[in-house]
């Protein structure tokens, strides 16, 4: 799937995540991080974006999320 693939060269790419992977090893404060990143990331786009816009994002985040565990877990 050529959505994967570019999702994949994009989280290669990010600057956190090579961060976080650079020793092999995710902790809990990483996570923890990457979460309040996310987080607040996602305040900003529901203070900026317009009702049904941040409805939108918020369906591609959660459709996305899903995506992205059902192709790991196959």
């Amino acid at each position: 799937m050529k959505l994967l693939d570019r999702l994949s060269e994009s989280v290669e790419k990010s600057e956190n995540f090579r961060r976080i992977m650079s020793d092999g090893i995710v902790d809990d404060s990483e996570i923890d991080a990457q979460g309040k990143l996310v987080e607040g990331l996602i305040s900003k786009l529901e203070n900026q974006l317009s009702e049904s816009d941040f409805e939108l994002v918020s369906d591609l985040i959660s459709e996305l999320s899903v995506l992205y565990v059902i192709s790991n877990y196959r």
